[in-house]
């Protein structure tokens, strides 16, 4: 009862900033640019001399948000926008009183630079809560990004097809780029509406200067951004891609003298085909068979000397487009705690787990990964603010062929057949400012080796339910997710999953955790409920409460980077901390409950770094 009349006090403390914060801003008077026509004679080459430039309204009103928060930008800068047939136009003529001292810079794609730069945010959806990023330097170099606004980062993995051109002169420079609408999700509505932001960066100067200015002290984000109007009815996103491919391969290789499976000049040949599909303006089918991503980037060598897995981010296209609509348990808060990852679609056409060696091996001819035969995506956003994205992928039982040392073939089967399911649904209220949504995934193997069903889970499962509301235009806001997970296999293979570096069930010092050989399947619960705001309004910066990860893996399809299950509630308040709207007696009173709620003696021994006012609590469940 006292920590209760604690909370309810300060969120009647907090309920008075917010009333007084929410008169702050009025989103339907963000700034606004309107689109023109282009032309058909329209060529990206940065000089902006096509007429239909000058005819369109240009925006020229940017804000300082540093170094001088709110202040007129120092150099003039002007935007227009074209809307075409296919594509959406952007140039920008950026004036610099200082031209020489422009640094152009050429990097890779989606490398960071130092380097002037000027970038437009694109909420095609105007839902306030996804945008796509597009960011050119005076150099050519590019970057180009899926926002997310609940989880506040960036997917640079997504590479969409756009053209691009950047001059400098003696004026300044100028940018001109050419976006297809192809490459934007968007709902067809007769006179269409999006959010879009601008931003230009002044590098010596040290000045960042924005179109729709937000304040440091408020929560900035998509839902801030200007409207860009004029675009009148965008041509619905409907169409039909299938590309077929064939593809040939040659390896020169110093094989051993009397490899049976490889001579050294070794010829591989592979076929299959892509489908891409509007159903609706809001739905697109994707499907693939026998893909091919010999196309993708490779990862990064990395040395990893800890007890868990390294996990490579997701490049391969066909899964990383829509691939934002899939996360799921997204705080806005910045804490100790970190939900896992319930989707982890480099999972999918992994290397094999099984590997054949031993003293009676003399040759082998293992697969590099697991073949991906088949796979279908449905991805989009309604018009009745629906998200939804539902996955399905099956893989191919892999062999490796091998021969012993008495000149006999083998043949051993080393991954088997697996079909990967994921389905996501979210629902958004309030112009995107409360989401709820829920997500199922599911992973299914035909463990017909014995060797395998002792390795492998034949089933694994997670179903979960998460929410986000934000009110006082999103500075602050309360997030949760709960989750639940079924794993099931051989007692073997469940004996691995107890002993494996995410659990360590059978460490000496367990106290909620009994390693039981004899199981054969796992249950587990996982649940977080947060309240982030702003560290500078007095306000907690973190976890609410946290109470996550289930004792055993959320799926196979996941990723859980857990030491160990524990149970540590925890609460924390910073020394000198204060919550806004309370007077001194007041303050001294929700500290003495919080540092008193902070003993071990709750439900556990965890003890936790300092942070800002913060109640917060890690508990596992094993059902």
């Amino acid at each position: 009862m006292p920590f209760l009349a604690g909370f309810l006090l300060f969120a009647v403390a907090q309920t008075r900033d917010t009333v007084s914060s929410a008169l702050r801003y009025v989103h339907d008077a963000t700034p606004e640019v309107r689109a023109g026509r282009a032309s058909s004679d329209m060529k990206i080459d940065g000089r902006l001399d096509e007429l239909a430039w000058a005819g369109a309204t240009p925006v020229t009103t940017f804000t300082q948000l540093d170094p001088q928060p709110g202040q007129p930008a120092t150099e003039r800068t002007e935007v227009r926008v074209l809307i075409g047939s296919d594509a959406l136009y952007i140039g920008a003529r950026l004036f610099d009183s200082a031209p020489r001292s422009i640094k152009r810079v050429l990097a890779r794609r989606d490398d960071a630079v130092i380097s002037d730069y000027f970038q437009v945010f694109i909420d095609s959806y105007h839902d306030h809560l996804t945008a796509a990023r597009f960011r050119i330097t005076p150099g050519g170099a590019i970057q180009d990004a899926l926002v997310d606004n609940q989880s506040g980062s960036d997917d640079v993995s997504w590479d969409p097809v756009w053209e691009y051109a950047a001059r400098v002169d003696s004026l300044g420079w100028t940018v001109e780029l050419r976006i297809p609408l192809s490459q934007l999700r968007y709902n067809s509505q007769v006179d269409a509406r999006w959010g879009i932001q601008f931003e230009r960066y002044i590098l010596h100067k040290g000045e960042d200067d924005f179109f729709a200015f937000t304040p440091k002290r408020e929560h900035a984000g998509v839902n801030r951004y200007g409207h860009l109007t004029g675009l009148g009815r965008v041509p619905a996103a409907r169409r039909l891609e299938v590309v077929p491919y064939g593809v040939t391969r040659a390896e020169y290789t110093h094989q051993p003298a009397g490899d049976p499976f490889r001579s050294g000049h070794d010829y591989f040949g592979n076929g299959g085909a892509d489908l891409k599909y509007g159903v609706t303006s809001d739905l697109t089918l994707d499907a693939t068979v026998n893909p091919d991503f010999g196309q993708v980037e490779v990862d990064s060598a990395v040395v990893n000397l800890s007890a868990f897995e390294t996990f490579f981010p997701e490049k391969r296209p066909f899964f990383v487009e829509g691939g934002g609509l899939f996360q799921f348990g997204n705080v806005r808060a910045h804490n100790l705690f970190s939900f896992s990852q319930f989707f982890f679609s480099r999972r999918i056409g992994r290397m094999p787990e099984r590997t054949v060696a031993g003293d009676s091996v003399a040759y082998t001819d293992p697969p590099t990964q697991t073949a991906i035969r088949s796979a279908a995506k449905l991805t989009g956003h309604t018009r009745g603010g629906w998200s939804v994205g539902m996955l399905d992928a099956v893989t191919a039982t892999e062999e490796t062929r091998w021969q012993d040392t008495l000149g006999r073939d083998h043949l051993t089967t080393v991954e088997p057949r697996t079909n990967y399911f994921v389905g996501r649904v979210r629902k958004d209220l309030d112009a995107g400012n409360s989401t709820v949504g829920a997500i199922v995934t599911a992973v299914n193997r035909r463990l017909s080796d014995s060797v395998l069903a002792s390795m492998e889970h034949a089933q694994a499962y997670v179903t979960g339910i998460d929410f986000t509301h934000g009110w006082s235009n999103r500075s602050w806001s309360l997030d949760g997710a709960v989750v639940v997970s079924h794993v099931a296999g051989t007692d073997s293979s469940i004996a691995l999953t107890q002993r494996s570096s995410a659990r360590y069930y059978q460490r000496p010092d367990a106290r909620t955790r009994t390693y039981d050989p004899s199981r054969t399947s796992l249950d587990g619960l996982a649940w977080q409920v947060e309240r982030p705001g702003l560290p500078d309004r007095g306000g907690p910066a973190g976890a609410l409460d946290a109470v996550r990860l289930p004792g055993q893996p959320p799926s196979r399809s996941g990723a859980q980077l857990v030491s160990h299950p524990v149970r540590e509630p925890r609460l924390e308040f910073r020394r000198g901390s204060r919550v806004r709207g309370l007077r001194a007696p007041q303050q001294l009173q929700l500290r003495e409950l919080l540092e008193r709620r902070a003993t071990p003696r709750l439900c556990g021994d965890g003890v936790g770094r300092p942070a800002h006012a913060r109640w917060a609590a890690r508990c596992v469940s094993a059902l």
